[in-house]
């Protein structure tokens, strides 16, 4: 199905009151996208081959791009790693990555500058590495229980 721009189109949502519902919605959306994900995505790919319609693939890569907060735990864990493991004074590999982290840093704050927010956002940034943590461990809780759901269901048959 084909989406198209529509400026007179509103959206309505419930914010969660607290931290709770926060959690839980959070881990409904991760989950969520991961299971559209599972089961959309071959579909998408041979239709895009059986038609010859880049618009599938545009549909499919969206699907496989991860939240970005994941995006950036991955990174940072990355990093880190190299860093650990690999690190062998200031060369390419080095350079490559700080300038991987570097970029993540900028796309973030030129976001931020762009929307015009106020010096309490930047402050908010602190939190930041426990945003983190916490959305990781939301999707690891959330993808648990529904395996553990799934499984449980498939037994009791």
């Amino acid at each position: 199905m084909r989406v198209v721009f529509a400026p007179e189109a509103r959206i309505y949502a419930e914010i969660p009151d607290t931290f709770n519902e926060s959690k839980i919605q959070r881990g409904r959306w991760d989950v969520g996208k991961f299971e559209v994900r599972n089961r959309y995505l071959p579909k998408l790919i041979r239709e895009g081959i059986r038609k010859r319609d880049l618009s599938y693939f545009d549909a499919a890569l969206e699907l496989l791009i991860p939240p970005f907060s994941l995006f950036v735990i991955m990174v940072l864990i990355c990093f880190s790693l190299f860093l650990i493991l690999n690190f062998q004074g200031l060369t390419l590999n080095f350079y490559v990555w700080a300038s991987i982290v570097t970029g993540l840093g900028i796309y973030i704050m030129s976001g931020l500058m762009l929307a015009h927010t106020g010096l309490k956002v930047y402050i908010n940034l602190l939190y930041a590495p426990y945003f983190l943590l916490w959305r990781v461990w939301v999707i690891l809780q959330e993808a648990w229980n529904r395996n553990h759901r799934v499984w449980v269901k498939t037994e009791r048959k």
